[in-house]
């Protein structure tokens, strides 16, 4: 792990974290012409570029006049939301670095977030959160070195730490992992660290419960969908004895499980982080509804159609799909969606009384409610700390994902003899 005591580390990190990003995304210093050119965009995505800088501009110089119904501010935050949702996202890299945090009410300011390793905590699920990372960084960022990967993965790993050891309330499950990695490697650590934060009183809310059974109600909203849009395939599926928990990964992670693109995945970010929390599920039941024909295609088998369903994120033209299921979301919005026969007696239980959905109306009201959320900011034992620094050192240079497990198991079991 990057020690709150070894500044080198911390800043190699930072730059790291910075040239990882601009490699991945192709976003150069001179700002969105760069980038944009770089990739090949079209007229209209310079066009549509000047828009999202525009309203973001608008968010930020009106934000202080408050936060009113027909605010200035929230005028312009619904046109930058619309724009979310509009083919492409936010079309670059270096727009979603500006777009991502106006979009969470985090106004830019002169004020530097902390560092992840600043503030990094124990808490009660460290074991799984190490046997997760060790798995991550493979399918994205491409073409990185493993002295690369292992290096995203301890900032990763302290990422986790601040948020799950500042707030007890969060409990990790597997897929969390993979949201923070995206908003890491898109914003960076200090950013990314404070917009996740954001996320984890907000719209995740409800992923971070001591159990998954709040998560796997929100699936149960794409039956509900289907029983009214597409009432054959609903039968079809029913009949296959095929539950609504095959989308769990596509929901608790927004697709980054399911899609190998990390430029595919940030732009199905665009569309979350400017929606409903239930908005995961409506591109869910979209991507459904897009595959109705081969799937009836199909016999009432649960394995064939297990299978079929779990590749669909793959394929998915997710601009298409979106605009879909934003078509769908305000065609049946949640409140009245959740009163579905489709839906069993604990779902709508669950889903009435949902943490996201409240949080949500909260956010909706003042978007910057939770930028500043309280989380705990408490450094971890001093003398734990230096030995951490010592050994990351050691770490770096042998660089083997087997040596640092090796050095991970020393801190664990090592940890109350330092801190005596």
């Amino acid at each position: 792990r990057v020690c709150a005591h070894c500044s080198a580390h911390k800043d190699y990190g930072e730059m790291a974290s910075k040239r990882r990003r601009t490699q991945i995304t192709g976003r150069g210093s001179a700002g969105d012409g760069v980038s944009l050119a770089a990739s090949g965009s079209t007229t209209e995505d310079f066009a549509k570029a000047k828009r999202i800088n525009r309203a973001a501009d608008a968010v930020g110089q009106s934000a202080d006049a408050g936060w009113g119904k027909d605010s200035q501010a929230m005028a312009a935050l619904r046109g930058l939301q619309s724009l979310c949702i509009e083919p492409k996202g936010l079309v670059s890299a270096s727009l979603r670095v500006r777009g991502w945090p106006v979009l969470l009410g985090v106004i830019p300011s002169d004020d530097q977030p902390p560092h992840p390793s600043d503030v990094a905590q124990d808490h009660a699920n460290e074991h799984q959160v190490k046997l997760d990372v060790d798995r991550s960084f493979w399918r994205f960022p491409k073409g990185i070195k493993q002295k690369e990967r292992v290096q995203l993965r301890r900032g990763i790993t302290d990422f986790l730490d601040a948020i799950l050891g500042g707030n007890p309330d969060f409990h990790y499950y597997q897929g969390f992992h993979e949201i923070c990695a995206v908003m890491m490697l898109t914003c960076g650590q200090r950013r990314g660290l404070q917009l996740c934060r954001v996320l984890c009183h907000c719209h995740i809310r409800d992923y971070l419960e001591p159990t998954l059974e709040a998560s796997i109600a929100h699936t149960e909203l794409i039956y509900a969908l289907l029983h009214i849009e597409v009432p054959q395939l609903h039968a079809h599926l029913v009949e296959a004895d095929m539950l609504s928990h095959f989308a769990i990964s596509w929901i608790l992670t927004w697709f980054t499980h399911d899609v190998d693109e990390l430029s595919t995945i940030v732009r199905v970010y665009d569309a979350c982080l400017a929606s409903h929390p239930f908005f995961p599920t409506y591109i869910s039941a979209a991507i459904v509804m897009a595959n109705t024909e081969m799937l009836l295609a199909l016999p009432a088998d649960l394995s064939q159609l297990h299978k079929a369903l779990l590749d669909l994120p793959k394929t998915a033209d997710f601009d298409e799909v979106i605009a879909n299921a934003y078509g769908l979301f305000h065609k049946h919005s949640p409140t009245v969606l959740i009163k579905s026969p489709a839906i069993s007696e604990k779902g709508r239980e669950l889903l009435a009384q949902s943490k996201a959905a409240t949080a949500f109306e909260q956010f909706t009201a003042d978007p910057t409610v939770y930028a500043a959320a309280p989380d705990a900011v408490k450094q971890r034992d001093p003398t734990i700390a230096i030995v951490r620094a010592a050994i990351c050192g050691a770490a770096t240079f042998l660089s083997g994902t087997l040596a640092i497990a090796a050095i991970e198991v020393v801190i664990v079991r090592g940890s109350a003899l330092f801190a005596a």
